[in-house]
């Protein structure tokens, strides 16, 4: 409910996988989480779709349409369930 708590356990424990984006839709996410997601945090978030409630092939369009750098949700996934780079095709 409150992940600005997190930030001095973050900051504390840098390899510590914690955040999660998945309880919005990606388009009401803020300027400066998708700043963080291309930036610093990429390689902190892993996305979601928190179905039912977001449908899936509407945070996949909304994803899309933000142009984020390839790498910032692909690496995540293939390094968190330990998946072959072929798996990202």
């Amino acid at each position: 409910g409150r992940p600005i708590c997190l930030d001095a356990v973050a900051i504390d424990f840098p390899k510590l996988k914690i955040l999660g984006v998945d309880a919005y839709a990606p388009k009401h996410w803020p300027a400066s989480l998708v700043h963080s997601l291309n930036t610093y945090g990429q390689h902190k978030v892993l996305f979601g779709t928190d179905w039912p409630v977001i449908d899936p092939e509407r945070a996949v369009h909304e994803i899309d349409a933000m142009a984020l750098r390839p790498e910032t949700m692909r690496d995540n996934a293939l390094r968190v369930f330990r998946l072959p780079e072929s798996a990202a095709a």
